[in-house]
């Protein structure tokens, strides 16, 4: 049975609502311009009494004043058809998902969010855009933040910190993902790192590459509903991501996305090739041609695909404002020496004239030009790969949402793969977004608190250690070997070394057989190797 509807005016807090439950309607009168629409939304059941939140209410052809609803119960328990209402914000939905009635509430006020066809037929009346839309630079944004929290059926993650955990298969221990922005330290005024970005290390094999596509297809679904994907794992939290966005560069990957929630087959492969739906891919692989049943297709996406996705993003990017967006986060990247040839240098008599934000926009504006596909064609392997996913998350990550990035180092040399890691996280931040990233460089360890990584070891159970050293700014010798499990037995350059000790005298001769000078470790290594050979406590070392 849906809730009777009230409108009461001139109170704080409903008062004489005779109905086991009700929406109460609030009257204030705050003036928009010549508009008096807002009204603060009550919730009663039994005794019980919540508020909810502020929400604007017009009727067709509402010129100026009061919303003319009478105050008393409203016939139905709903407004009438010629008017519609629009919460203040995104709190106001929240509230809605919380309490379990959004499916009644939206419905009965004639929700824009919830009705395109509204919208429409809504477009040219002057309250909306006044009123409204006041607090709404871009309302299409804001319908399709709303559409997607609704989309994932649950609340999305904190802005600042929130935690969920995964449990791979039954009996598993959970592998906890904790996630902070990264708070300012009390009385110092300094930023503690982000932490907004996890990542997972682990052997060939271990299943880092599964698990990113098993945690995506479970956060996929609506906490509700995410039972019937059980064979996949379990999130023990009810957390709700708006979007996830899975990127890998791989052309081996064969993993499954998502069942995508539609219609038709044609509607999934309008998400799939669009971008538009809850599940963003950026890779290799052509996931227009899946059906809704998940089967993978094993078609690789062209040169030329590429360059005009990479266009489109671009192009979605412009329309959604987020272009300076993109020119803060980018900035790490056009900075990296690499990448400067393609950008240009700012005017030396402009640089002491521009702020840093306006510097970042002339950058990538020097770097885009008029034709960003063109740009793209000349681009090297590594530099594709870098724009490809900073425009891709740029364009598609929502705010709160999951990115799943599967070994970012892919065709990049060390300090673009650092610079790329830079502007990720400045991305996330500026989205209050989040990220899961498996790899197997440690560069990319080294710009992550020990906290945020993981070390997986087996597939059945999958278990999950923290490092056994503080990460965060390390040497990339002591992570390879702490970290990542290498040790120089396992190459084979001390097996060469001993062969050419067992024939030579002096590290001279050593060097004369290799070719070459020995580094610092060979070196080390060689006097150790003549000083046993020959008994004595110390090898001849040349002079």
């Amino acid at each position: 049975m849906s809730p009777r509807l009230f409108v009461q005016s001139g109170v704080r807090r409903p008062h004489g609502v005779d109905a086991d439950e009700a929406l109460i309607l609030l009257r204030d009168d705050w003036n928009d311009f010549g508009f008096q629409t807002l009204f603060d939304l009550w919730y009663k059941t039994g005794d019980r009494v919540e508020e909810i939140g502020s929400v604007r209410i017009l009727r067709a052809g509402q010129e100026e004043g009061r919303s003319p609803l009478f105050d008393g119960e409203q016939p139905g328990g709903q407004l009438g058809d010629d008017y519609v209402s629009l919460g203040n914000n995104v709190d106001y939905y929240l509230r809605l998902l919380d309490l379990g009635i959004a499916s009644s509430v939206r419905p009965a006020l004639n929700d824009l969010t919830a009705s395109p066809d509204l919208r429409r037929a809504f477009e040219t009346e002057k309250g909306l855009r006044v009123s409204l839309y006041r607090s709404k630079v871009r309302p299409e944004e804001f319908y399709d933040e709303i559409d997607r929290m609704f989309g994932a059926g649950g609340r999305p993650p904190d802005d600042r910190h929130f935690t969920f955990s995964f449990v791979p298969q039954a009996g598993d221990p959970p592998l906890v993902f904790d996630f902070d922005v990264g708070t300012v330290a009390a009385g110092q005024g300094l930023q503690r790192p982000s932490r907004r970005a996890m990542v997972l290390v682990g052997a060939n094999g271990v299943g880092k590459t599964s698990l990113l596509a098993r945690i995506a297809r479970v956060a996929y679904a609506p906490p509700a509903e995410r039972t019937d994907v059980a064979v996949d794992g379990m999130i023990l939290e009810p957390v709700a991501f708006p979007n996830i966005v899975a990127v890998s560069y791989s052309p081996f990957d064969s993993f499954e996305p998502p069942r995508l929630h539609a219609e038709t087959e044609a509607e999934v492969e309008q998400q799939y090739s669009e971008g538009r739906g809850r599940y963003i891919y950026l890779g290799l692989r052509d996931l227009s041609l899946l059906g809704s049943d998940g089967m993978a297709a094993p078609r690789l996406v062209t040169q030329e695909e590429l360059a005009d996705a990479f266009a489109e993003n671009i192009m979605r990017i412009r329309e959604r404002n987020r272009m300076p967006l993109f020119a803060r986060s980018l900035d790490p990247v056009l900075r990296e020496q690499s990448f400067m040839r393609y950008v240009g240098v700012p005017p030396i008599d402009k640089e002491d004239e521009l702020t840093a934000d306006e510097l970042s926009e002339m950058r990538l504006a020097g770097l885009l030009g008029e034709d960003p596909k063109a740009l793209f064609a000349r681009l090297s392997s590594g530099h594709k790969i870098i724009l490809h996913q900073l425009a891709g998350l740029t364009a598609n990550l929502q705010r709160h949402g999951l990115a799943l990035i599967d070994e970012p180092e892919t065709h990049l040399h060390p300090p673009l793969l650092a610079a790329l890691m830079s502007s990720i996280r400045r991305l996330l931040g500026r989205l209050n977004a989040y990220a899961i990233v498996a790899t197997h460089s440690p560069v990319v360890v080294q710009e992550a608190l020990a906290a945020q990584v993981l070390i997986l070891s087996g597939r059945e159970p999958t278990i999950a250690m923290p490092p056994q050293i503080e990460t965060y700014g390390e040497n990339v010798g002591a992570l390879t070997r702490e970290v990542f499990g290498y040790h120089p037995t396992a190459g084979d350059y001390r097996d060469v070394l001993d062969s050419l000790v067992k024939r030579s005298e002096t590290v001279e001769e050593v060097e004369a057989f290799l070719g070459a000078d020995l580094s610092g470790q060979a070196l080390a290594h060689v006097i150790a190797a003549l000083a046993r050979k020959n008994g004595q406590g110390g090898g001849k070392a040349r002079d």
